[in-house]
């Protein structure tokens, strides 16, 4: 049953940019510039911007206003058991620094269910969402999302949890589509087993999501309208009238109950046949088939992927065959479903007798691991990788790093021609006066203009991974002995989006797999996103995150800051030759005294063939630099605990080393490490310890007033100092 709308003029219904008649049903929508001007300013276009909420702020106040968030990478959650988690205050607490990753927050749509109006067309949206006003307006608080206009969806609460419902369209003017899949448009009522992204930034504007009406960090679920399963289907219903009077088409969706596979192959892919074999008759439920008393188990058929959420495993139609296939069935003779694999009970080791890990070439390099290296363009990745392969390759440490043994190293880069790869490894033979024996056979490099590796390719049905090329990598690797391989860049090895977690964590696993299978390391060298950034860390590489978190070891490159420059009397014009190797996350960079710093050196190939002198091939060869260390301590993560303490004790301290009113916070810590700050040495020191340690939040900044009642900026201990992970190795 319809609620009536209240007159435009006096109450919300007007102001919502909808006028109605007084039974609800001859409702028209106000000229289109007004209802655009409205939608504008809904979406913060031309009100002024709201505060916006921090990301554990706001999943406290969901979960005191009854949703049930959960934390999500871009638009989906890539983690197990989503669909039934009841987050607590304490669980979503901990979702920040446990799923570090995770910006994204969704709302379980089980008992908050939402209408999805994705249409990309806006005067499909405005027939819908003058609908959605019309049905709902008087019966709770409507809560209204804009991820990527002119795309929106609404919230609603129910006792009685449903499926999700779907609305297969293409707008007037588009052509038929032949297949579902092949719809541009879609209206969704997500149910149980669904969520809805309420907070954070979406993955293709990179804007945040932004309500009217009120967020659920501030409107209470008892608030909103009430949706029962007979009012989403009627509501779509409505819906599927008028867009068809507005000349739209819906696609008509068979239902699939007591019909075979064959009877609706146009809508019943091998994929649903192979995983009926495996694990039973399924339930419809939106794009997915679930399968199982617990719906464990899901295909989705629009797509052609499946997962398993008790056991983690998934993949396409192919992968389901497999497995169908090695639990003793085939597609035309289902055998019961076989266990998958089983616990491995815990066998008495002596810790003495364990094997100990391989390190190659530390520690960047350890046998079986994919290792990863970060940087943004021209600032001498390649150039150091090639530097480290020929160290590794004559058993010298050319890097001041001496390697394990005479290891043999696969360099393959993907960008370069072959002729480029081999000038930049003849400068840096010639630079470090290597010989022929030094390399012997043991060195091997490839271009991918003439040997493509591509272990992934994006399809329609989903990420595919490329078997044969991945049999080829472990043949060759295991029939040239290769201790480690490079891959330079990781981009050139996979054609899947950099921003989809789960192609990229199929693509890391996958190397991390060939590494494991031939006992060898593997490197990936990476892009970061931020093209010529300062300071730029592990965290800072280019898309998905999966990729770094499947890794054993990252390392992140920079090149010289101006105060660095400035410190080590570097001029201006040499300050881009040198860089620096930093490990791990932004707060466990070392100062720029302790860093992995290299200078690059330019080499001259004597390749002339016009007899001048130096008038060969100059080519870049990276070299081992030290930065100048003044007669100072080195600090520990001991030293910055013990200085915050003492900071803590004390205080109010002063930002300012210039204040005479009230003392200077770096007093405590130099205290503290026993450095005089009547020297111009120590005290300089001690002023690039407070900078350091506000950047990594060590310290913080705080706003204050003085005894005067004079605004001031005052100094606090921040976070606890990481200490930095070992391996147990007395050489770590």
């Amino acid at each position: 049953m319809r609620a009536k709308r209240k007159d435009p003029g006096a109450g919300n219904a007007g102001a919502e940019g909808f006028a109605t008649s007084e039974n609800g049903r001859d409702s028209k929508p106000i000229p289109k510039k007004k209802l655009a001007a409205d939608s504008a300013r809904a979406n913060g276009a031309s009100a002024p911007a709201k505060p916006e909420i921090r990301i554990t702020a706001a999943r406290l106040a969901m979960v005191k206003n009854g949703y049930l968030p959960i934390h999500l990478t871009d638009k989906r959650p890539l983690y197990r058991g989503w669909p039934d988690i009841v987050a607590d205050a304490e669980m979503a607490r901990r979702w920040e620094t446990e799923w570090p990753n995770d910006r994204n927050t969704g709302s379980l749509t089980k008992f908050t269910p939402a209408i999805d109006i994705d249409i990309l067309d806006p005067n499909g949206i405005e027939i819908i969402e003058s609908l959605v006003r019309e049905r709902f307006s008087g019966t709770g608080k409507l809560l209204r999302r804009v991820g990527k206009p002119p795309k929106c969806a609404f919230l609603f609460r129910t006792d009685e949890p449903f499926e999700k419902l779907t609305l297969y369209l293409w707008a007037p003017g588009e052509p038929t589509p032949e297949k579902i899949e092949d719809c541009k448009h879609r209206i969704e009522i997500l149910g149980d087993g669904q969520q809805v992204v309420v907070h954070g930034k979406h993955p293709d504007t990179g804007k945040p999501y932004t309500w009217s009406g009120g967020e659920p960090w501030t409107v209470a679920r008892d608030e909103l309208p009430p949706l029962t399963a007979a009012d989403a289907q009627a509501f779509l219903e409505d819906a599927r009238k008028l867009l068809v009077e507005a000349d739209w088409g819906v696609f008509e969706v068979k239902k699939r109950e007591k019909r075979t596979a064959a009877e609706t192959e146009d809508h019943y892919p091998l994929i649903i046949e192979i995983g009926e074999k495996l694990w039973g008759e399924p339930k419809l439920n939106g794009d997915d088939y679930r399968f199982g008393s617990k719906g464990s188990k899901g295909v989705n058929w629009r797509t052609g992927i499946w997962y398993d959420f008790e056991t983690g495993e998934g993949g396409n139609q192919f992968d389901l065959l497999k497995k169908l296939k090695s639990s003793g069935g085939t597609a035309a003779s289902p055998a019961e479903p076989k266990p998958v694999f089983k616990a491995g009970p815990f066998e008495w080791i002596e810790p003495s007798q364990i094997p100990k890990r391989q390190w190659l070439y530390r520690p960047h390099y350890i046998r079986e691991f994919l290792s990863l290296l970060f940087s943004s363009g021209g600032k001498g990745k390649s150039s150091l990788l090639i530097a480290e392969a020929l160290a590794m390759v004559s058993g010298k440490p050319l890097l001041n790093i001496n390697p394990e043994k005479k290891l043999r190293v696969w360099y393959w880069n993907g960008e370069d021609p072959i002729i480029e790869l081999q000038r930049r490894f003849a400068a840096a033979i010639k630079h470090y006066e290597l010989m022929q024996d030094d390399i012997g056979d043991r060195l091997f490099f490839d271009s991918g203009r003439t040997l493509p590796i591509v272990i992934a390719e994006d399809e329609k049905f989903g990420t595919l991974i490329c078997e044969p090329v991945i049999k080829d990598v472990i043949a060759t690797l295991n029939e040239n002995r290769i201790d480690v391989l490079i891959i330079d860049p990781f981009v050139a090895c996979h054609r899947v989006a950099e921003n989809d977690n789960s192609a990229i964590e199929r693509v890391a696993k996958s190397w991390s797999h060939i590494a494991e299978e031939t006992h060898c390391s593997i490197l990936a060298a990476h892009h970061n996103r931020k093209s010529g950034s300062e300071g730029a860390t592990v965290d800072d590489g280019r898309g998905a995150s999966a990729l770094r978190d499947a890794a054993r070891t990252a390392r992140s490159i920079n090149t010289m800051t101006d105060r660095e420059a400035e410190k080590a009397e570097i001029e201006p014009q040499e300050q881009g030759f040198y860089f620096r190797a930093d490990i791990g996350k932004a707060n466990l960079t070392p100062p720029a005294q302790y860093a992995d710093w290299f200078k690059l050196v330019s080499v001259d190939l004597g390749n002339s063939d016009d007899g001048w002198e130096g008038g060969g091939d100059q080519v870049g060869v990276v070299t081992p630099w030290s930065y100048p260390v003044a007669d100072v301590p080195r600090i520990t993560p001991f030293d910055i605990a013990r200085a915050q303490a003492a900071i803590r004790d004390g205080g109010p301290w002063r930002a300012d080393q210039r204040s005479t009113r009230e003392p200077w916070v770096g007093i405590p810590i130099a205290q503290t490490l026993s450095l005089d700050l009547t020297s111009k040495i120590d005290k300089r020191f001690v002023a690039d310890l407070i900078r350091d340690w506000l950047g990594a939040g060590l310290l913080r900044r705080v706003d204050g007033v003085d005894d005067h009642h004079e605004a001031r900026v005052y100094v606090e201990a921040g976070n606890a100092p990481v200490v930095p992970p070992t391996t147990g190795d007395k050489n770590d």
